[in-house]
């Protein structure tokens, strides 16, 4: 049955219409908590749900545990009410770019994170962070690298339960950049001595097949 309650909303009831609800309450607690045992999760619901006037004392035949509600959930997601493997950090991967002279990592956490890189390089104390703001159990960020030093690089993880963890300092050598001609930069720059005589060979033939051409 239908109770329009104004030109935009009908008010409807059933198992067909609760079910949706409830579904999509439990893929938003999911976004936070992706590993959450599926005993824990109906324990946060059943246990979060609202008595009333019309419910009357919870759980009974008609309201059940009462109504669906996720006031307060979030609060809830903490480790010391889920049982869960520590947070971790792994699978860490490192490109170069040399062209383009960047450093791309890119690495997974077991659940949703924002992420915290620290940065710096060899003989330079000055560390550099930059954050990424968006909870994923994939990330990945870019760095422009200044020189072509040892580079030294430390990752950390925040959960939206303030759960962290982070990495051990690692570090890579970093190459001087191509131009992607065969020439090489460096403090001077300057031919590579193998395109260089390649340059002297096709001077000689020219200059030698104008010759015998007169």
């Amino acid at each position: 049955s239908e109770l329009i309650i104004d030109k935009y909303h009908d008010l409807m009831r059933g198992t067909s219409m609760a079910s949706p609800v409830v579904a999509g309450g439990i893929a938003l607690i999911l976004q936070v908590e992706e590993t959450i045992p599926y005993l824990d999760l109906y324990n946060l619901l059943t246990q979060n749900a609202k008595e009333d006037y019309f419910t009357g004392s919870t759980p009974n035949d008609t309201w059940g545990y009462g109504k669906f509600s996720l006031d307060g959930v979030y609060s809830l997601l903490k480790p010391e009410h889920i049982q869960r493997d520590p947070l971790q950090i792994f699978n860490i991967k490192v490109t170069r770019d040399n062209i383009e002279g960047t450093i791309k990592i890119s690495w997974y956490t077991n659940r949703l994170v924002d992420s915290t890189v620290e940065y710096w390089e060899e003989n330079n104390s000055k560390k550099s962070s930059v954050s990424i703001m968006s909870y994923s159990t994939r990330h990945e960020i870019t760095l422009k690298v200044s020189s072509y030093n040892k580079f030294y690089y430390r990752i950390k993880g925040t959960s939206p339960y303030d759960e962290t963890v982070e990495t051990k300092t690692y570090s890579i050598e970093i190459g001087e950049p191509s131009t992607g001609c065969g020439c090489r930069t460096s403090g001077n720059s300057s031919f590579d001595p193998g395109i260089f005589l390649l340059i002297l060979v096709f001077i000689y033939v020219r200059k030698k097949f104008a010759a015998e051409k007169r």
